[in-house]
């Protein structure tokens, strides 16, 4: 009896620990990500740069060159 219930205890305890990591990780990706929309494809131009890459946020953010 003593075994079921401290198996039942781990197992609650790791449900509990995936789901707060998964609203964590949901959470995280909510308040970081942002999307707005560019009407002008003369500043998609400028933005995207000849490479095709995002150059200028690359210039005015260096984290992102590690991505």
């Amino acid at each position: 009896m003593d075994d079921a219930k401290l198996t039942a205890s781990k197992e609650a305890k790791r449900i509990v620990i995936q789901s707060i990591q998964r609203v964590a990780t949901e959470t995280a990706i909510e308040n970081s990500v942002t999307v707005f929309h560019i009407e002008s494809d003369e500043i998609k131009g400028r933005i995207i740069g000849r490479e095709g890459r995002i150059s200028v946020l690359w210039k005015l953010l260096p984290v992102l060159k590690s991505l």
